[in-house]
């Protein structure tokens, strides 16, 4: 087939597609109505879909950081959660409070910016001493390894207790 043929047949081809578009007006309203309906689809997906995102990450990870008192209480029954979990042989109960704690840790560790140049370091050096144990009693729970995790426990609360010496909720008031 030569050049002239085939752009012939594909002239055809066009003219028939086009034709059978303008030849039937319900079939050209259809294919706009399901072209203009995917526009409004991808715009909304655009828009909204970002929103829906933010709130559900929101719901998930509600902000300790907006008082030091909330992140100090959320930490204070992350904690006793914590204990729970071990104390019951519930190894499976020590991920979710442990991974919720690091929200209120990292905002007292911003919130210590606040505090004079010694107290912000004994915070800072605490929170992290505390954030690290849990780090380890998360480790022991997800290896199944319940002595571990009671090691782990004790690390915890021997930093929870080096954190409350602190006196999180005076220091914080004292500065506002």
């Amino acid at each position: 087939m030569d050049t002239y043929s085939l752009m012939k047949n594909l002239a055809f081809i066009v003219r028939t597609r086009k034709s059978s578009l303008d030849a039937s007006p319900d079939r050209l309203a259809a294919w706009q109505r399901r072209r203009s309906t995917g526009r409004v689809f991808r715009l909304l997906t655009v828009l909204v879909l970002p929103v829906f995102v933010s709130v559900l990450q929101a719901q998930q990870n509600p902000p300790a950081s907006g008082s030091t008192q909330a992140a100090w209480s959320a930490i204070q029954q992350l904690v006793q959660n914590l204990e729970n979990a071990v104390q019951t042989k519930n190894l499976h109960g020590i991920h979710e409070p442990s991974m919720k704690i690091r929200a209120p840790i990292k905002a007292l560790k911003q919130h210590s910016s606040t505090l004079s140049a010694d107290a912000s370091q004994k915070m800072i050096t605490a929170l992290k001493q505390l954030d690290n144990a849990i780090t380890d009693l998360h480790s022991a729970a997800d290896a199944g390894d319940q002595k571990e995790a009671e090691s782990g426990l004790k690390e915890v609360q021997t930093a929870f207790d080096q954190l409350k010496s602190l006196d999180p909720d005076t220091a914080f008031n004292n500065v506002h």
